[in-house]
């Protein structure tokens, strides 16, 4: 079961529910149906986007999509279940799409792309089964 959680602080062009689609589809390419798995995608505009890539990467500019791991958070070795109530919870991909829009990204790509940085911050013999998986 995949859960994708959206959260916006304006309104935005895209309707959520194809936003949690595009998600779960990709989610689909590395987990089974069974695995419990949370992400959440958030919606910032430039301001924001720069603000945050400013603070947490010291990169002067605004970016069109930003990953912060939970795993990567809380620095213990990950066991995939091994949360209380048995769901991985990936963490969040901030997008800021007029970014995404200047650059001529596809929502399809950028959320592929911040997939897989939050996998990259999953100890290794958690994201080899991830890696297994077919590459999408």
């Amino acid at each position: 079961m995949f859960s994708v959680l959206i959260k916006t602080t304006k309104d935005f062009a895209l309707d959520p529910e194809i936003v949690k689609r595009k998600a779960i589809e990709i989610l689909g390419r590395y987990f089974e149906k069974r695995d419990r798995v949370e992400l959440s995608v958030v919606f910032v505009d430039e301001t924001e986007s720069h603000q945050l890539n400013l603070r947490l990467r010291k990169k002067d500019e605004s970016a069109s999509v930003l990953t912060f791991s939970l795993q990567e958070q809380t620095g213990q070795e990950f066991k995939f279940n091994s949360s209380p109530d048995g769901v991985l919870r990936l963490g969040d991909i901030v997008i800021c799409l007029a970014v995404m829009n200047s650059k001529g990204l596809t929502l399809e790509e950028i959320l592929k792309h911040g997939i897989k940085g939050l996998f990259s911050r999953i100890p290794t013999t958690t994201n080899q089964r991830f890696r297994n998986k077919r590459n999408p």
